[in-house]
C-alpha cells in the first residue's frame, strides 16, 4: 500500500502531532510525543513544523517553533536520536523550521536543517552528525527543496539586499514580502559538493 506522510500539526491549538496517513487520509501512525517519552521535559513546547523521509524510511521532525531540536525516528515509528536543539552553537538551530533531504550526492547524502534565525541551512548525515553550515545572509529561510541539480528555498522576510555577487545565490519572484533563493549544485562550500560561497560566485 501507498503511504504519504501529512505535514506536521504544529499543535497552537493544543495538539501538536506528526501523522502518517494513506492516500486517502486514513491515520495509519502516529509519531510520540517527546515529552510523553521523556525526550522533552514536561514543560518543553513542541510544536512540530515539517518532516522528511530518509530512504531506509526514517522520519526526520523538525521542531520549528517548538523547542528546535530535529527528531530521528525509525520507519516503525521508534525514536533514535536528536540533533541540534536552540542554541547558537555551530550544531544548534534558532528556528528550526524546515528538515530536507538532499540526495544530489548519492554517495554522501545529507539533511538540510534550516536555522531560520541564524539565516542558514545546517547540514548533518542522515545519521545525525553535524557537519557544516551555508550562511544565506539576510535570508530568514524556510523549508529546503531539492529539484534536479538546484536547491529551492522560501525567504520569509529579508531586512538586507542579496546580490549574486556578494552572495552566489540567484533570486527570483522577488515580491517584496518573499522571494526564492536557487542554489545550483556542482559548486563547493563548507567542504561539501552542491553549496556556492561568495568565493565561487561569478565575476
Amino acid at each position: 500500500m501507498i503511504h504519504a506522510f501529512c505535514k506536521s500539526f504544529n499543535g497552537f491549538d493544543g495538539n501538536p502531532q506528526v501523522v502518517k496517513t494513506d492516500l486517502d487520509g486514513r491515520v495509519v501512525m502516529k509519531l510520540p510525543d517527546p515529552r510523553a517519552m521523556g525526550i522533552y521535559g514536561r514543560e518543553d513546547p513542541y510544536h512540530p513544523t515539517e518532516t522528511t523521509v530518509a530512504p531506509n524510511g526514517d522520519i526526520y521532525v523538525a521542531d520549528g517553533y517548538g523547542s528546535q531540536w530535529i527528531l530521528q525516528f525509525s520507519a516503525a515509528g521508534e525514536f533514535i536520536r536528536r540533533l541540534g536543539g536552540k542554541g547558537d552553537e555551530d550544531h544548534q538551530f534558532q528556528t528550526a523550521h524546515g528538515v530536507c533531504l538532499d540526495l544530489r550526492d548519492a554517495a554522501a547524502p545529507v539533511l538540510v536543517c534550516t536555522s531560520r534565525g541564524h539565516n542558514a541551512f545546517k547540514l548533518y548525515s542522515l545519521g545525525g552528525e553535524y557537519q557544516s553550515t551555508v550562511f544565506l545572509p539576510g535570508a530568514h529561510v524556510c523549508r529546503a527543496v531539492i529539484a534536479g541539480d538546484m536547491l529551492y528555498a522560501g525567504v520569509c522576510w529579508s531586512p538586507t539586499a542579496i546580490s549574486e555577487s556578494d552572495t552566489g545565490f540567484g533570486l527570483c519572484d522577488h515580491t517584496g514580502q518573499g522571494f526564492s533563493v536557487g542554489v545550483q549544485s556542482g559548486r563547493h562550500a563548507a567542504g561539501l559538493p552542491g553549496w556556492p560561497t561568495a568565493a565561487d560566485a561569478p565575476g
